[in-house]
């Protein structure tokens, strides 16, 4: 389960934060008055997302070209 904590706690409890993300395996959704602003996951989760966006861009690098 996602869990949505704000910037102040954050600050606060930065380790447990980390923890979270890393034990858990599941985002923590930082945000400032109300909204969210960032997201914070574990390394694995990090390299997946890092290795996805790679994967996307070669496809889309080795897609034929119009015209």
């Amino acid at each position: 389960m996602t869990k949505t904590i704000s910037s102040t706690e954050l600050q606060k409890n930065t380790r447990g934060a980390i923890d979270w993300a890393r034990v858990q395996g599941e985002a923590v959704i930082i945000q400032t008055y109300g909204k969210p602003m960032a997201a914070l996951v574990s390394y694995e989760e990090y390299l997946a997302y890092r290795n996805h966006k790679t994967q996307q861009a070669n496809l889309r690098h080795d897609e034929p070209k119009e015209g």
